[in-house]
């Protein structure tokens, strides 16, 4: 004889050490990567190896030679186009590249070659005094700049005659980017990825996890 009429309820049971989103359920029982940051830093490094490749040169993370003066001798008074507080001293009399260059070294994609006496009395007396500075496409940029170059041997040549080229392609193969620290670069990188707060991926989790399970039977 049939017995009484019986119903079934599938469920998704992925255990204490399973997440599941989308479907797909993954091991949660290991340690906790740490190095989020560095591998977030790193795709952007690749990223701008893509983006900032010249065709003409056939170089990457090429710098540009920009440069402020401080003349303490000027007919106004001292001015100061280099410096970053309350920028700056006789702004007016500041050239646009000066000005660029202050954007530039506050969003730290810069680095510092040196100084140098621009013009001088007859009797030899500095009237001018201008900083050299190599500015690059991006904060990254300049930390890979200035991390690879010591592996190459390469300088940044003087403040009259700066060097700010790029990496040949073959100079960036020979590069070890596990010997550079980027960590200057960890937080910029975590803080463009999509965050989610626990609640919001609780509830994504369990939406998805509803639209996949069978209808009772």
């Amino acid at each position: 004889c049939p017995g009484p009429a019986t119903s079934q309820t599938p469920v998704m049971d992925c255990g204490m050490q399973l997440a599941c989103a989308n479907g797909d359920c993954f091991n949660t029982g290991y340690t906790a990567d740490t190095g989020l940051g560095k591998a977030a830093t790193m795709i952007y490094a690749m990223k701008a190896v893509s983006d900032e490749l010249s065709v003409n040169s056939m170089e990457i993370f090429v710098g540009n030679d920009m440069r402020c003066g401080v003349s303490v001798f000027d007919a106004i008074g001292a001015q100061n186009c280099c410096s970053l507080t309350g920028w700056a001293t006789g702004v007016l009399q500041c050239n646009a590249n000066e000005k660029l260059l202050a954007q530039y070294r506050n969003a730290k994609e810069c680095h510092y070659v040196g100084s140098y006496c621009a013009n001088k009395t007859a009797l030899g007396v500095c009237t001018v005094n201008e900083q050299t500075y190599c500015c690059f496409d991006g904060k990254l940029s300049r930390i890979i700049a200035e991390q690879g170059r010591p592996q190459l041997n390469r300088g940044w040549g003087t403040p009259t005659s700066p060097d700010c080229s790029g990496f040949s392609l073959t100079e960036l193969q020979q590069l070890d980017f596990n010997k550079m620290d980027l960590s200057e670069f960890y937080d910029d990188a975590l803080a463009s990825m999509p965050t989610e707060t626990p609640s919001d991926l609780s509830s994504r989790i369990n939406d998805n996890i509803n639209q996949q399970m069978p209808a009772s039977q």
